[in-house]
């Protein structure tokens, strides 16, 4: 039981050594403890705000201590002991220090090991206060002559200075000598006893926020009768003020109006006056406030008016009339949708705000963006835009083309709704719509893309795109930024301006890591590129001038497929020979060979479009090497369109092909000549073509219309439009996104 006891009390004592930071009973010497205030001692929080500074206390028994600051990251961060008493440190924290916690320590200087440390908490410095207004000047307006009796002579202030001074002033009347004169201390209104002997009042509005800062008005006490206010004062949705003033005993007397426009946050006020007085002639009865309105902005708005007298002796001016009806002033309805239209590579498109229905009424300021940063502006009149649509939505031709030279430019733009100022009701530019879909959408500078084409790995990854447009192609390292290749020009050009319908691409040819990509085309045209599509090489295809319509790759060969069923092999899509067996290469006769696809199951096939007999669709041939022994193979697919516009091949020997003008997917599995083909529902008609990428089948048509199906074309699940108009190629890439291409825009998406 000693032996527990004894072994209890080291452990207590031991643990208070530790606690106050000493070297314990081996540490001889004096101020075997220190002890810091403010600390931490039952779990006390010390802070201090960035900016800021504290000052701490050590306390021990004989000596003094060093301090020292840990965890900061600014050099700005640091303690100072005081220079009357070392033990006394003040803590000063740099306003831009980022570290959370600082660590105070303050050990003994004739033994470093006996220190205490506290933690320190930082917090943000609080938020100066605003500057309070200060008031330079009070100006009072209200009549110069007041009869005895009157009791509705208002008067009005006006407080200037800085930081939007209060409008409000305390109000007196100076001079007065019966005690029935007096004025609203709050409201301005002077009433004059009917036996005020006094010829003039001061009437004075000192400022509640510096009573010392005044405005005066001298008026003159006389039984004169001033002219009658306006009358009937109406605003108008067009922002005109109206009002009657009908005296002709004493128009000789009236040297026009002066009117006061008042605005307010919300309808409810308080009201403010907005601008000078507006002086008017005698003659008018109205005048147009809606500029000033719209400058004023958002809100709602009146207006008073008042009869200026030319002859303040005999009838001095009216006080202001009653407040008139109030307008309130809203922003446009914003333009909530806008896109690019995919018939034109710089055609703007966006839903007018009106809503369905509506004739377009309103001016558009459009913003365009190139990469995101912003390249000019355009003010589209109403009558300048497009209207489509039973007149629901507006366009404007950017014509992209002409703005740069980099046709891997993104570019964007924003619609802004312009107010009218000759049509109710009144209301200001509406907000900038959000940007277009142009951060997603890619102008090439092909007219229509018909082929996108994968090769290589990693950092060497290409996607390669050809189509319709002047033989252009375009090549990408991430399907989303595109760069024109160099395929030349006027007789250089590779593609003699003709449309490049097939790419593909070989891994074991041209350059290491990028492989070799064979382009075929329109007029025969062949050419190759070892480069990742950047610069491209011209062949001679052995075709003629006949166009060629599909190319694939595998077993070490290019096999390519074109008008009046001929086909060509190349061992390494540079030299084309002709098909060993068939005289004239010719394997589907009749047909043009619109879709050529190669599987390690299945070997080569190719599908026929154009074969001449109307219902019979899916007519095809085999060749296990695609150098010879093609065979033809009547497994036909019950439709009434026999157009085969083109046709992929996914995993295990799974093949997709497109029917012109039809909805649905035909499919083959198996093998052939014995395998089977099923019919698979996209949701919507007018497939134009079918892609296979990295796991997934994207078939794609008009209207923006996409498909995605990652069961091997069994099942298909709609994807969100991307663009307007035709999408005629498609490409799945790795991270579940796919490519889409239509005429001039490629999209980049995920998909389920």
């Amino acid at each position: 039981m000693r032996i527990k006891f004894g072994f209890l009390v080291l452990a207590v004592f031991s643990a208070a050594l530790l606690l106050a930071g000493c070297r314990g009973p081996h540490g001889p010497g004096p101020g075997t403890v220190v002890f810091i205030t403010p600390n931490n001692d039952g779990g006390a929080r010390v802070e201090v705000s960035r900016g800021g500074g504290r000052e701490f206390t050590a306390t021990l028994a004989a000596g003094v201590v060093d301090w020292s600051v840990g965890g900061n990251f600014s050099a700005g961060t640091v303690i100072t002991p005081s220079a009357g008493n070392p033990n006394v440190a003040t803590l000063n924290v740099a306003a831009l220090e980022i570290a959370q916690t600082l660590t105070i320590t303050a050990a003994a200087r004739h033994d470093a090991a006996v220190f205490a440390a506290v933690v320190v908490t930082l917090t943000d410095a609080a938020a100066p206060p605003p500057p309070p207004p200060t008031v330079t000047n009070v100006t009072v307006d209200g009549p110069n002559i007041v009869a005895h009796g009157s009791a509705n002579n208002v008067f009005t202030a006006t407080v200037t200075g800085t930081n939007n001074p209060p409008q409000t002033v305390t109000w007196s009347v100076i001079g007065s000598v019966a005690a029935g004169t007096a004025i609203g201390a709050g409201t301005g209104v002077l009433t004059v006893a009917s036996g005020e002997t006094a010829t003039s009042l001061i009437v004075r509005a000192a400022s509640t926020v510096n009573p010392s800062v005044t405005g005066e008005r001298t008026v003159l006490v006389q039984d004169v009768a001033p002219l009658p206010p306006p009358t009937n004062q109406v605003l108008d949705a067009y922002g005109v003020a109206n009002w009657n003033w009908n005296h002709p005993s004493l128009g000789g007397y009236l040297g026009g109006f002066q009117l006061r426009l008042y605005g307010a946050a919300t309808e409810t006020g308080p009201f403010m006056p907005v601008g000078l007085p507006i002086s008017v002639g005698a003659a008018e009865r109205s005048r147009n406030l809606a500029q000033t309105i719209r400058t004023a902005g958002v809100g709602t708005y009146r207006f008073t008016v008042s009869a200026v007298s030319n002859n303040q002796n005999r009838h001095p001016h009216s006080g202001p009339s009653a407040h008139s009806n109030t307008q309130n002033i809203t922003r446009r309805d914003p333009v909530v949708h806008v896109w690019w239209y995919a018939g034109d590579s710089g055609l703007a498109r966006w839903v007018n705000p009106d809503g369905p229905g509506s004739n377009d009424e309103r001016d558009y300021r459009i913003r365009l963006f190139r990469n995101g940063v912003f390249v000019k502006e355009t003010v589209v009149a109403r009558h300048d835009t497009a209207n489509i649509a039973y007149e629901t939505r507006s366009e404007f031709n950017f014509a992209l083309a002409g703005l740069t030279a980099n046709s891997g430019a993104l570019y964007s733009f924003s619609v802004v709704a312009l107010r009218r100022d000759d049509a109710p009701p009144l209301e200001a530019d509406s907000e900038p719509s959000g940007e277009s879909d142009g951060r997603n959408i890619n102008v090439m500078g092909i007219a229509r893309v018909w082929t996108i084409a994968e090769g290589g790995t990693g950092a060497n990854l290409r996607y390669v795109a050809g189509g319709a447009g002047n033989g252009r192609i375009a090549w990408s390292a991430d399907g989303e930024n595109w760069t024109l290749a160099n395929t030349g020009e006027g007789p250089e050009a590779v593609f003699d301006n003709n449309a490049v319908r097939a790419i593909a691409h070989s891994p074991g040819h041209g350059s290491p890591g990028l492989g070799r990509f064979v382009a075929v085309g329109h007029g025969g045209n062949a050419a190759f590129s070892d480069n990742g599509g950047a610069t491209w090489t011209r062949t001679t295809s052995n075709f003629g001038t006949a166009h060629i319509f599909s190319l694939a790759y595998g077993g070490g060969v290019f096999v390519a497929g074109g008008a009046g069923g001929n086909v060509r092999h190349s061992n390494n899509g540079t030299a084309w020979n002709s098909i060993s067996g068939w005289a004239d290469s010719t394997i589907l006769d009749g047909g043009d060979i619109s879709a050529m696809m190669f599987s390690a199951n299945t070997g080569f096939v190719a599908f026929a479009t154009n074969l001449g007999n109307w219902g019979v669709s899916g007519q095809h041939a085999h060749s296990a090497t695609g150098v010879s022994d093609w065979t033809w193979i009547e497994n036909q697919i019950e439709s009434a369109n026999r157009d085969v516009l083109g046709g992929v091949v996914g995993t295990a020997g799974t093949f997709v092909v497109t029917l012109a003008n039809e909805g649905h997917i035909p499919r083959f599995t198996g093998l052939p000549p014995e395998w089977t083909w099923s019919d698979h529902q996209v949701g919507y008609a007018n497939i134009l073509s079918v892609g296979y990428g990295h796991g997934r089948f994207i078939a794609v048509g008009r209207n923006g219309q996409a498909s995605v199906s990652a069961d091997n074309g069994a099942n298909w699940t709609p994807l969100p439009n991307p663009f307007e108009g035709y999408i005629t190629a498609a490409r799945g890439m790795p991270g579940g996104r796919v490519i889409l291409a239509g005429p001039g825009l490629i999209a980049v998406m995920s998909a389920p």
